[in-house]
């Protein structure tokens, strides 16, 4: 009697027959349903991941040496002379505690006007002093070929600082946009 009153209440329930080992559809059906789920979330967590991947910055770190090796390079080629410490202190008034680590190439002779400068600092308000003394350098260079070579102060004019990352780097010279590219393809 017992098993007449299930059977009878699953007849009222529309769509449930019995198909092989005893199972209803219905637990066939909620199989599907839990695949049609993951899947459906699958798609959704691969869709997030599509629309975040493309804002999401990978930082590259990139060392002083790669850095001053692009600098370097096309130092040689250009003939400039590598400066030191003490032309540092002179010329752009910064102490050796003021950055961590700087390459100077400059035109050999003083009548030119071409320099190419890198800091590295990771102290910010230290990079913003560097990034304050190297306008300064350019100002007085500027000032320096006032009046007499127009060449070189238009080249100055056209020089430029910029910063990236820890790197503050000013460029004096014909080819600074070319040389600017090649930096940034390192980062």
């Amino acid at each position: 009697m017992a098993a007449g009153i299930v059977m009878k209440e699953m007849e009222c329930i529309p769509n449930m027959h019995f198909i092989h080992y005893g199972f209803p559809i219905w637990q066939k059906r909620q199989e599907y349903n839990m695949l049609n789920k993951f899947r459906l979330l699958l798609e959704f967590g691969c869709m997030i991941l599509l629309l975040i991947l493309p804002f999401t910055h990978v930082d590259k770190t990139v060392s002083m040496k790669q850095v001053s090796s692009v600098i370097e390079s096309y130092s040689k080629t250009s003939k400039y002379e590598h400066e030191d410490t003490k032309f540092i202190r002179k010329y752009y008034h910064l102490n050796k505690e003021d950055y961590q680590s700087a390459v100077i190439y400059k035109h050999p002779s003083t009548m030119e006007a071409e320099e190419l400068s890198v800091f590295y600092e990771t102290d910010e308000n230290k990079q913003k002093a560097i990034y304050d003394k190297l306008e300064k350098r350019m100002q007085d260079k500027l000032q320096s070929f006032k009046g007499y070579g127009q060449r070189q102060s238009d080249l100055i004019q056209k020089g430029f600082i910029f910063q990236k990352g820890p790197f503050i780097f000013l460029m004096v010279d014909e080819q600074a946009a070319t040389l600017k590219n090649k930096i940034y393809q390192l980062f």
